[in-house]
């Protein structure tokens, strides 16, 4: 899956600095991590509906990010994290800080309110046709039904096909959802 946009990942620097400024008036490492990730939960979200990021891939992307983020804010920012020896108790706190951030984060309002807004990702991919797929990369990409299907590398006939979810080639479909960032499957028609 690609970064995220431009816009996006600027708008995630600004966050990250305001957590930073927050992080040095309160020292809340809890609320530093919980403001960013939400910040990036935000993002990911957007990109998913404008780029058709799968729910999945944005639900691990978000996990991964999740974890990334403590590991990192423990060894920099966490009393026992910026300790440069590595005894026992040291690990025991960065387990415990770990699970503790983790179980804050994901009590949270706004988990919550991710985890509903990935449901609804999810179940608007899920309806979305693969003629919806297909016009929305046109329009998107200013291009005529004719100038996407040469784009791609296929017939006008065969993205008519596809649009009306008739049988292709497994090629044709390969090549289609690689243009468009989709899986072969989002463009075949439904099995009976």
């Amino acid at each position: 899956m690609p970064a995220l946009p431009a816009a996006d990942a600027a708008a995630m620097e600004a966050a990250r600095a305001r957590a930073e400024l927050q992080f040095g008036r309160d020292g809340s490492l809890a609320r530093y991590i919980r403001d960013l990730w939400c910040c990036y939960a935000e993002r990911t979200h957007n990109a998913a509906l404008t780029l058709n990021w799968p729910a999945g891939v944005v639900q691990a992307k978000l996990e991964c990010f999740l974890t990334k983020l403590i590991d990192h804010s423990f060894r920099t920012k966490h009393p026992q994290g910026t300790r440069v020896e590595t005894e026992w108790p040291a690990q025991m706190c960065q387990a415990a800080f770990w699970w503790e951030i983790r179980a804050m984060v994901e009590c949270s309002d706004e988990w919550r309110q991710v985890q509903e807004k990935l449901v609804e990702l999810a179940e608007w991919q899920a309806s979305r046709t693969p003629a919806d797929i297909i016009d929305q990369a046109a329009k998107e990409r200013g291009y005529s039904h004719d100038g996407l299907a040469q784009e791609i590398g296929v017939s006008p006939d065969t993205l008519t096909r596809i649009k009306k979810e008739h049988l292709v080639s497994a090629e044709s479909y390969r090549k289609v959802a690689e243009f468009l960032g989709c899986t072969p499957e989002d463009l075949k028609p439904p099995q009976e």
